[in-house]
């Protein structure tokens, strides 16, 4: 005789699975340190996204270059827009909007594209421009743990005359799982241009 299997049961036992998977997802994950802003003079490169300032920290940044044509990736996360191939370099392209939650905006010839070194590996984030390259010390920082706890991806706060400017930690702004993806995805791209 077949085993009747109640509906509502099964989807409770799925839930309860997928909780426990999510658990041993974050056991297995390498512990990723945040990365430390160096003491001293800081030289942070702006990024306006909507009507907020962000900025990244100057020596990670490899290069900006105008939106171009981007190889789309089938199955990425909805933040990963394609892939560069830029003077025999693969690179992801991630919107920064998409990654921290903002509306998307449609890109224009002049968007900037901003590649960077991450963790030994390039990453490209598209914002919607660059407003200025700024130098402030250690002491016009602040933690963001006080003010907005919680959030991986904020490594300070700077006030300004004109508002805030949040210091993006570049090296937090995939999860792992989107990070494992793309691994496998730039693995396959230059394998197949070999």
């Amino acid at each position: 005789m077949r085993e009747m299997w109640n509906y509502s049961e099964l989807k409770g036992k799925l839930a309860v699975l997928e909780e426990q998977l999510r658990e041993l997802r974050k056991q297995v994950q390498p512990q990723r340190r945040k990365f430390q802003l160096p003491t001293g003079h800081l030289r942070l490169v702006c990024l306006q996204l909507q009507e907020q300032q962000f900025a990244l920290y100057l020596p990670v940044i490899l290069e900006v270059i105008r939106m171009v044509k981007l190889t789309p990736l089938a199955g990425a996360p909805p933040m990963v827009v394609g892939l560069l191939n830029l003077r025999g370099c693969i690179a992801p392209v991630m919107d920064l909007r998409l990654l921290l939650g903002l509306p998307p905006k449609p890109y224009h010839a002049n968007t900037p594209i901003i590649l960077l070194e991450s963790e030994n590996h390039t990453r490209a984030l598209i914002a919607d421009a660059i407003t200025e390259v700024i130098t402030v010390t250690e002491n016009d920082l602040e933690e963001p743990e006080g003010i907005m706890p919680g959030i991986e991806f904020i490594l300070a706060l700077v006030r300004q005359q004109n508002g805030l400017i949040t210091v993006l930690d570049h090296t937090r702004l995939l999860r792992f799982e989107e990070e494992q993806y793309l691994e496998k995805i730039i693995a396959s791209e230059e394998r197949e241009g070999e």
